[in-house]
């Protein structure tokens, strides 16, 4: 109960003050972005994966990291345990 009350807060007031859309503080990117990027470049420390921390669904996640892929800011490998078919 109490954590969903603290969502609601969190989310009420960072609409509110503006810290989600781009360019605050002169940064090119939205708050989550940054706060993705700034974790994907700590992993080399063992910890748990980025979006667990972030609280990210992993939709969004994934949508996230498409957009910088295309922006040139992350790369992909394909895990050696990953079974898919590359397309």
């Amino acid at each position: 109960m109490h954590i969903d009350a603290v969502r609601r807060f969190n989310r009420f007031y960072t609409r509110r003050i503006g810290v989600l859309r781009a360019g605050l503080l002169g940064s090119p990117y939205r708050l989550t972005e940054a706060r993705l990027l700034y974790e994907l470049a700590q992993a080399g420390r063992p910890r748990r994966a980025p979006w667990q921390d972030l609280g990210l669904d992993l939709g969004y996640l994934s949508r996230l990291l498409q957009g910088l892929k295309r922006r040139g800011l992350v790369r992909a490998r394909r895990a050696a345990h990953d079974g898919r078919k590359a397309s």
